[in-house]
Parts: C-alpha cells; sequence; structure tokens
C-alpha cells in the first residue's frame, strides 16, 4: 500500500528523532541487542517535540531514550510533514474530516504541529542514542551534596538563582551532549556482558517491556 504513495511524500533528508520508554535497565538490552520494540512508527523532525512527547520525560521507574537517525533508503512510510504542506491534501482533508473517523482526534486535532515522518526501521547502534531521560534529586539534596550543609535561605536563593540563568532545574530532565557521551562510554563495558544474559532470557520466553 505504502508503495502506490507518491514518491513526494516518501522523502526525508533531515534528522528524525524518536522518545521510546523502557523499564529501567532495559536501555542496555536496546543498546546490546540493537533491536527497538516497534519496527514501524511516528518519529519527529524536532528534538524538541520528542523531549516532550506524552508529556516529556517519563515517570520514575521508566528509562526515557531519545534516538535519532537519518531515514535510511527505503525505510520512509510517509512523510506526514511534508505531506501537511500540501495544498491539495489540506483542501481534501476539509473537505473529507466528516467522513474520516477519529477525524478530531488525529489530523483534525494535531495537522503537521508534530512534524511526523513514519518510518519502518527495526535497528539502531548506541551512536544513534540522542538523550537519555531521568530525574535529578530535589533541591535541599542538591544543596546538601554540593555543599556538605543543610540548606539555608541564602544557599537556596543562590541555587535558585544560578539554576534559572543556567535554564535548568532540578526534576526530569534530557541528558545529551558531553554528559550522555560520558554516560555511554561508562555503559559500554557491560554490553558484551549482557548480551549472553538478554539471549538467555529470550530463549526462555522473556520481553522488554514498553509504555504505551
Amino acid at each position: 500500500m505504502s508503495a502506490e504513495i507518491d514518491e513526494r511524500f516518501r522523502q526525508c533528508n533531515l534528522v528524525t528523532y524518536r522518545q521510546i520508554a523502557l523499564e529501567k535497565g532495559s536501555v542496555w538490552d536496546l543498546i546490546a541487542e540493537r533491536n527497538l520494540p516497534e519496527m514501524m512508527s511516528a518519529w519527529t523532525l524536532s528534538p524538541a517535540i520528542a523531549k516532550t512527547f506524552k508529556g516529556g520525560v517519563p515517570p520514575e521507574g521508566w528509562q526515557g531514550v531519545i534516538v535519532a537517525l537519518k531515514p535510511p533508503a527505503g525505510s520512509i512510510i510517509l512523510n506526514l510533514d511534508t505531506l501537511y504542506r500540501s495544498d491539495d491534501f489540506l483542501i481534501a482533508l476539509d473537505r473529507e474530516r466528516g467522513f474520516i473517523t477519529g477525524c478530531a482526534d488525529g489530523a483534525g486535532r494535531y495537522g503537521g504541529t508534530q512534524s511526523e515522518v513514519v518510518l519502518e526501521i527495526d535497528s539502531l547502534n548506541s551512536s544513534d542514542i540522542y538523550a537519555l531521560g531521568g530525574y535529578s534529586a530535589d533541591r535541599d539534596t542538591l544543596i546538601r551534596i554540593m555543599f556538605h550543609s543543610n540548606p539555608t535561605p541564602e544557599l537556596i536563593a543562590w541555587f535558585d538563582h544560578h539554576s534559572k540563568t543556567a535554564g535548568v532545574a532540578p526534576g526530569p530532565m534530557w541528558l545529551e551532549g558531553d554528559p550522555l557521551v560520558r554516560v555511554m562510554k561508562r555503559m559500554q563495558p557491560h554490553i558484551e556482558r549482557l548480551k549472553p544474559i538478554k539471549a538467555a532470557e529470550m530463549a526462555a520466553g522473556g520481553i522488554v517491556p514498553i509504555r504505551t
């Protein structure tokens, strides 16, 4: 069916991003096995959208992962971002929206705001990891770690000022850039050790849980 789609809407020369939520520790399995939980899924052209998908960083108990890659040849099912820039499509959508099941909760609600590209991707490399999501300690705990002292009004004021200046705050956050590189290097030695364990689990019928 996808082969019948106009070739204009099956191209993408930009990097795409996808947020995945895995149970804690399963990110090692993901990297070791290189297998994505779902082969066909929607990706986005915007890292900011990937970070805020489904409320942003997954809740405690889950590990958020954002992967990024330029779609390989033949992997693009439909470039929705390009489709929603087509005047012919928008005219047809407006004309037929009353006959489209679920339009109000899908195309009629989001339109092209998600910058989506539907891809069929079955594997990745550790270099495709763009960010890891998690939670920092609360402000008081961070102050105790930094200053080896209980929080005082002066320390709290200092912390809040510098947090605001840096544009960061305690709580949910995405780890990317150089800090992510350092974390991934620390994880690398564990990957080979995990491969036989993962193989045994899969042989026993085990699965890697994913939040939907």
